[in-house]
């Protein structure tokens, strides 16, 4: 979603900004959260705070289905919060970072969950306001994730290369997913719009990238392996 739709909708009740923002591709920590974040937004660091694990040696993996509920829920996300994503929009795995964490919401079975295109540079470009400080106050939920087997029982002969940053572009020093490169990518790659489509790499964040746009822009039946 845009800038626009998100100032319009800031003040809904069962709206969740959640801002990811890492070190990754220079997004920011905390720190920088509490410098300037989007008004009402709540922080939980990407690459810090929980959403992936390395396991037997084993890198970017998602974590139990417990420990998710857990940090979920600790950011005051419930089953019917809408929850908003948003990146620093400094680059293509920063926003990969963002689509890994949509990624595990929909494992998880919450259905209401966007990202803000462009992210927070995004939204300081378009003029809107930002605030400062710690967030305010939220209440601890209960979230109840019913996990979805989206992994595919073998891998898959038939492949094509997406390059996850051939899906952003650059503008005014601000990293947006760009419609007009998706709809090539998917042309020439002739994916079948009537099959299943897979997406991965090494730890998920590429794959990820690849998956919100099969899943959300690129008119394709959706699936992710990581």
């Amino acid at each position: 979603m845009d800038a626009q739709w998100l100032s319009e909708r800031l003040n809904e009740e069962k709206l969740v900004v959640l801002d990811v923002r890492s070190g990754i591709d220079n997004g920011g920590d905390r720190s920088s959260f509490q410098k300037s974040h989007i008004p009402g937004s709540v922080y939980s660091n990407y690459t810090n705070n929980g959403w992936r694990e390395t396991r037997a040696g084993v890198a970017g993996l998602i974590p139990p289905v417990r420990s998710l509920e857990r940090l979920i829920g600790s950011l005051g996300i419930a089953n019917s919060s809408i929850v908003v994503l948003i990146p620093a929009g400094t680059g293509p795995t920063d926003f990969g970072s963002a689509a890994r964490v949509y990624w595990t919401f929909k494992v998880l079975g919450h259905e209401s969950v966007t990202i803000l295109n462009g992210g927070l540079a995004g939204w300081k470009v378009a003029g809107y306001e930002v605030a400062e400080g710690a967030p305010a106050p939220w209440t601890i939920s209960v979230a109840k994730p019913s996990l979805r087997p989206l992994r595919p029982p073998a891998p898959f002969p038939d492949q094509r290369t997406c390059p996850h940053h051939s899906f952003i572009k650059q503008q005014n020093q601000v990293f947006y997913l760009d419609q007009d490169a998706i709809s090539d990518k998917v042309n020439n790659a002739e994916l079948n719009p009537q099959a299943r489509t897979i997406a991965f790499c090494n730890t998920g964040h590429w794959a990820a990238t690849d998956w919100v746009r099969a899943e959300r822009t690129g008119g394709l039946p959706g699936g992710c392996a990581l």
